[in-house]
C-alpha cells in the first residue's frame, strides 16, 4: 500500500499521480483513511521517522549492492546485469537531491 520502493520513487516528482485513475480497492481505502487529520497526521509523521531513520545512505548501500551481488548469476544466464539499475539507484542516492526533489515535486 505504501511505496517503500524507494529506487522507483526517486524517479518521479509525484509518486501519487501513478494511482490517480487506479481502481485499486486498497488505494481507495487509503484515500479514504488519508482525509482524517488525525490518520493524516500519525501516517505522515511514521512514514518521516521509517524513511529519516530505516533508508539511511549506508543502509540502502548495504542493501542494493546485496541485491546486485545476490541477483548477479541468475541474470548473467540471460546475458542480464543488476550493475546498471544498482549503480543508478546509487548516483540517485549519493546525489543528495532526491528528497527536495519529491519534497517540492
Amino acid at each position: 500500500m505504501v511505496m517503500f520502493d524507494e529506487d522507483s520513487a526517486f524517479d518521479y516528482g509525484d509518486i501519487f499521480a501513478l494511482f490517480k485513475y487506479d481502481k485499486n480497492v486498497f488505494m481507495e481505502i487509503f484515500n479514504d483513511m488519508i482525509i482524517g487529520e488525525e490518520f493524516r497526521r500519525q501516517f505522515i509523521t511514521s512514514f518521516c521517522l521509517a524513511d529519516g531513520s530505516i533508508f539511511q545512505l549506508n543502509r540502502c548501500q548495504d542493501i542494493i549492492n546485496r541485491i546486485g551481488q545476490e541477483r548477479e548469476a541468475a541474470l548473467a544466464l540471460e546475458g542480464n546485469s543488476p550493475w546498471a539499475t544498482c549503480n543508478s539507484t546509487l548516483q540517485k542516492i549519493q546525489s543528495g537531491t532526491f528528497h527536495s526533489e519529491r519534497q517540492n515535486g
